[in-house]
Order: structure tokens, then C-alpha cells, then sequence
């Protein structure tokens, strides 16, 4: 099988080891995995709906199964002291997120060095209750010009996985109506806590940051 985003040109033992680990817990655990890994080298992967601390384990999880290296943004403070490696190794990205700097410029920048890289994004925001989606994922990848693929989990169904691919087009409300068809009937682990999909306004492409 060819090489395709995030996968090596084949499973080392530890990637294999790891896959292994990964199928027989989430089997254990009730969940099941659905989807396909896309073809496209560079894409922003969106994690919802994110209601609980359990949603990084079903992201890694998602990780160790397909084989990707999923790289997924934090506070750069996170990544300081003995943890800072760790993080780092599990994918992570130190973000500033002071007013002094654009957060989506940053990652857009960090895309065009990168001719492969997944950018692993929860566009909730947060795991407590919210009342809509933040829209910085979005103007990430319309900016970058690479596709959104909607990585999911639905808590009452255990399903965890890849959904469908949208390639942004600059009308963020009626991509926006796409991304609530597919998400609108998911519910996370903690479904009193999933947010609905919508944006509060559409802003533009520049300043917004991702928090």
C-alpha cells in the first residue's frame, strides 16, 4: 500500500505494537472505529463534539489505529518542564496565544513548511458546556487551501473515527451548513455537554485565534 498522510511507508513494530494495543482496548471499552484515512497529504482534522478529558485518549486512539501523526495545538506553557517532551512526542504544538500573536497565521505558516502534516483541531474549544463553535479551524484551512475532514465520536453509539471531507470555499456559513448536517446528530461522552454547530458570527480571515 502506498504511503498516505501521516502513515509511514510501512508499520514498524512499534506502530503495529501500538495498533494492536489500541483496537483490543477500544474493543474492550465498547467502541468501535468507522471511516476511512484520506489521501490528501496535508488536511485539518476536526475533533467533535469535545465534552470530556476521555476525548484525547479516542483522539490518540484514532492516532495509534490509522497510523497518523496527528499534531494538535496547546498552550505553549504546557510544553515547559519534564512534560514538555511528552507532549511534544504525542504530537503536540506550543501555541502563544497573547493578543501579540495570530494564532491561525502561525499554524498557516507552519502548513506551507510541512508538504505533509495533519493539524488535529476541536473546534468546541472546550470541554465544558458551550454555546457554539469557535471559527478558527476554519479560517486555518481556507487560508492554507487544504480540506477539513470531520473527525467525530458519538458517545451513545461508541463510534470514533473519519468522516467526510469538505474543502472549504470561502462561504463559511454554507460550509458551515455541511459540517452541522454530519455533526448535528452527534453526541459526545458527555452529551448534556455538546455544543451546537454554529458560529456566532462569521469574522474574517484575519486576527481570529484558536482557544
Amino acid at each position: 500500500m502506498p504511503a498516505r498522510c501521516g502513515e509511514g511507508t510501512g508499520m514498524n513494530p512499534f506502530a503495529w505494537t501500538a495498533r494492536s494495543l489500541t483496537d483490543l482496548t477500544v474493543g474492550l471499552a465498547g467502541w468501535r472505529f468507522e471511516g476511512e484515512l484520506p489521501s490528501d497529504p496535508r488536511y485539518v482534522l476536526l475533533g467533535a463534539p469535545h465534552t470530556s478529558t476521555w476525548d484525547f485518549f479516542l483522539l490518540m486512539a484514532v492516532r495509534f489505529h490509522w497510523n497518523m501523526h496527528i499534531r494538535w495545538m496547546g498552550k505553549h506553557s504546557m510544553f515547559r518542564g519534564p512534560l514538555g517532551p511528552l507532549m511534544r512526542a504525542l504530537g503536540g504544538l506550543p501555541i502563544k496565544r497573547d493578543e501579540r500573536h495570530n494564532t491561525v497565521a502561525q499554524v498557516v505558516e507552519m502548513i506551507h513548511r510541512h508538504p505533509r502534516i495533519v493539524i488535529g483541531l476541536a473546534p468546541q474549544g472546550t470541554r465544558n458546556p458551550a454555546a457554539r463553535w469557535k471559527s478558527g479551524f476554519y479560517h486555518i484551512a481556507h487560508q492554507a487551501q487544504i480540506p477539513i475532514i470531520m473527525g467525530f465520536c458519538d458517545g451513545p453509539t461508541k463510534r470514533v473515527g473519519l468522516g467526510p471531507r469538505l474543502m472549504p470555499t470561502g462561504d463559511i456559513q454554507a460550509d458551515m451548513r455541511v459540517l452541522a448536517e454530519f455533526y448535528g446528530p452527534l453526541k459526545g461522552v458527555c452529551p448534556e455537554k455538546t455544543a451546537p454547530v454554529r458560529l456566532a458570527d462569521a469574522p474574517s480571515e484575519t486576527g481570529e485565534r484558536v482557544t
